[in-house]
């Protein structure tokens, strides 16, 4: 059925609301398109922020638009900023999720290519004749960077990521109603609107990077779509399309495997006819794809890579072809995407396999302090604040790292009501399902995507984050949809009552979410007003303290805040002393404070935080080109006093310039020509040989040597 048709039929076809009062069965999915674009209207002008230098300007393969899709498929999605970084990614078993990178490729074949991908220093200057034009100027800051390049498109990727989100949740809501609940299209449409306007997943729209997110979540949604279409009509085709929705999905992101689990799961709550666990070929299939999948995993190689695909697909046709049940045929397909999908990721990535955690500081590791029992303890907490977020969806913040969040132990009361509301959830789970309920379908979605981010079982490497939930939520908005509406069924009042205590609950939930949602967006415009957004939120939050100190002292810098420079600076250096307070080993605080104190022109203090910086890292070299730029500084300061006739100013003010720079030729020249001038000649003669030492150029140098020397022989 062509778009066309389709519409038509749903104008034409009665809503089939008890409550809610839509005309025809087109507006309910009008209303969620409107409203799912509508609340992010604000982010279509918003620049980069958080990870997304990472996924986009520091990825060759992404520079390179469609050229670079092939690479993309065949190497770890943080293979190009490893390589960037000359380093090798320490993400236990890698990162391949290529398929939200292929959609920055092809973006970014209609914003502008760079061939080789690499963006190199003064990418702004896009016509190459090193003038500062206007209109390369992109975000309009008055300032001529790399990031007027890395603004450019944004506004379009922006637009693709609100396009994607809308088209998703009609998606769902088609899924759902046609599927899953077709007898329920009020408590569906009541879901889908909170999951679609909840400011948690503000993140995920607002925020480019996350679109694989979105990405993982529709294209499961399409899977499922498919299969369960299968179930009713036996079409090869869907069958067919269910695999490569599958592909698609795991190419997303892994939250796919759950579809092995879920699919056979909501076969047998809502479809029992159709799954026969007796059949001897749905146990061979799925004992199959394990062992394709074992064998991929454990015995990766290039034989393996080659046999296990072909051999899987053979037997696997062979019992599939021999069953007549839909479901044993499903599990072939998507079995068949999974030995694929793994096929490409260990020819991609590092093969690793290890859960083990990340070693190194505490940046890297937010449990590295933990003792065992805390460790534990600390991630179960953590649980609980997920639910807290969805319920109370404000104060959300875009990190949630060291020491955002205390570490817990099992004397603490939030550990052990984490332990029994998930206990609740996990034995409620297991009894709708046994009982068939049209309950269980939320508790899949929010137990099932929930355990690969719980922690527990797969270090994800961080805390917590409010984008790992974006699946898990749809499973809450669910579950609070068929509480409200069970509860309505209970009221006994008239009909007229119900539909408006229906009518303003939702109005009233979803205006407050709407709200926060819609006030939440401008802070993800870049990471200016991230950083400063959120810092006041995560006063103990390194990264956080680090983000928003580096964001003053860019705000500092722009020609629109000179009337504000000294107290953004300040700002800056606050937030770099509150955060050593928490860390002091963090070097990116010494360097903040460093170009912080020189903005002040308070030179010595920025001298003594380069220090600090150089004595731990070379990986600095701005803060030798800013010592130089003292040492001018302190040098010129010096024969001013000079000129003026104060010798003693002005000979510390030379002794501070060798100081700050011993490489500065020109400040032993003026520091010899004043010790000279005091009568210090053999003094001054050293001065003049270290400057001709430094620069065998200096005629200065030369020939103030050989005048003393002459001197010194009379």
């Amino acid at each position: 059925m062509s778009i066309t048709a389709r519409t038509k039929h749903l104008i034409n076809s009665s809503s089939g609301y008890q409550y809610i009062p839509f005309k025809n069965a087109l507006q309910p999915y009008a209303f969620l398109l409107l409203i799912s674009i509508s609340l992010y209207l604000n982010t279509f002008k918003h620049e980069v922020a958080f990870d997304d230098e990472v996924v986009l300007h520091k990825n060759e393969f992404v520079m390179k638009g469609f050229k670079g899709i092939p690479s993309l498929l065949t190497h770890d999605s943080y293979y190009s900023y490893y390589k960037q970084l000359q380093s090798e990614s320490s993400l236990p078993g890698g990162r391949y999720r290529p398929l939200s990178l292929i959609t920055f490729a092809i973006e970014q074949q209609f914003i502008g290519i760079i061939p080789d991908g690499i963006v190199g220093p003064n990418s702004w200057d896009t016509n190459h004749n090193r003038l500062k034009d206007p209109k390369e100027d992109t975000n309009k800051d008055g300032l001529y960077t790399d990031y007027d390049f890395w603004v450019k498109g944004a506004g379009f990727r922006h637009v693709v990521n609100v396009l994607l989100y809308a088209l998703l949740i009609g998606l769902i809501y088609r899924v759902l109603i046609t599927y899953i609940f077709p007898t329920m299209k009020d408590m569906v449409f009541c879901a889908v609107l909170l999951f679609a306007v909840h400011p948690l997943h503000t993140e995920v729209v607002a925020n480019i990077k996350s679109r694989d997110e979105i990405l993982s979540l529709l294209f499961i949604f399409l899977t499922l779509s498919f299969a369960l279409k299968y179930i009713k009509n036996f079409h090869r085709k869907d069958l067919v399309w269910t695999s490569v929705y599958m592909l698609l999905a795991l190419l997303s992101k892994e939250y796919a495997l759950l579809l092995f689990v879920m699919i056979p799961a909501i076969l047998f709550v809502f479809y029992r006819d159709n799954l026969d666990l007796k059949e001897s070929g749905f146990w061979i299939l799925a004992l199959l794809v394990l062992l394709a999948s074992l064998a991929l995993v454990k015995f990766f190689n290039a034989g393996t890579l080659v046999a296990t695909p072909i051999l899987f697909l053979y037997g696997g046709y062979y019992f599939s072809k021999r069953s007549r049940k839909a479901s044993t045929r499903l599990i072939f397909a998507l079995g068949s995407a999974l030995v694929f999908y793994l096929s490409l990721r260990f020819s991609a990535t590092i093969h690793q396999v290890s859960l083990a955690s990340f070693s190194g500081d505490i940046i890297a590791n937010p449990y590295l302090y933990a003792t065992t029992e805390q460790l534990l303890a600390s991630k179960i907490a953590v649980w609980l604040k997920y639910l807290e977020l969805f319920f109370i969806p404000n104060g959300l913040i875009m990190d949630y790292s060291f020491s955002t969040i205390a570490y817990s132990d099992f004397q603490s009361i939030k550990v052990w009501l984490s332990i029994l509301i998930y206990s609740v959830l996990i034995i409620l789970s297991i009894y709708t399902f046994f009982k068939r309920s049209s309950w269980s379908f939320g508790f899949m979605l929010l137990i099932g995507f929930f355990v690969p981010v719980a922690n527990i079982f797969v270090d994800i490497g961080a805390t917590m984050g409010e984008r790992l939930f974006f699946h898990s939520s749809l499973g809450v908005c669910i579950l609070v949809s068929l509480f409200f509406f069970s509860m309505i069924t209970r009221f006994k009042s008239t009909q007229k009552s119900v539909v408006l205590f229906v009518g303003l609950m939702i109005i009233f939930q979803n205006s407050i979410y709407a709200f926060l949602t819609i006030k939440r967006n401008p802070d993800w415009k870049n990471n200016h007003a991230l950083f400063i957004a959120d810092s006041p939120k995560a006063p103990n939050n390194i990264n956080m303290l680090v983000g928003a100190s580096s964001a003053w002292y860019d705000l500092s810098v722009m020609p629109k805040n000179k009337a504000q420079r000294i107290t953004y600076l300040q700002n800056s250096i606050n937030l770099c002393n509150q955060g050593l307070k928490i860390y002091s080993n963090h070097i990116q605080f010494n360097y903040n404070k460093a170009i912080s104190f020189y903005g002040l022109e308070l030179f010595d203090s920025c001298l003594i935080e380069s220090d600090k910086v150089l004595k731990r890292s070379r990986a600095f070299p701005a803060m030798n080109i800013m010592r130089s730029k003292v040492s001018d500084k302190w040098m010129l300061k010096g024969v001013e006093f000079f000129q003026k006739g104060d010798h003693k100013q002005g000979m510390q003010y030379l002794l501070k310039s060798v100081s700050a720079n011993k490489a500065n030729d020109k400040a032993w020249n003026n520091l010899g020509k004043a010790l000279y001038d005091a009568g210090a000649k053999d003094k001054a003669l050293v001065c003049f040989q270290s400057a001709l030492k430094i620069n065998p150029r200096n005629e200065v140098s030369k020939a103030a040597i050989v005048k003393i020397q002459s001197e010194v022989k009379q």
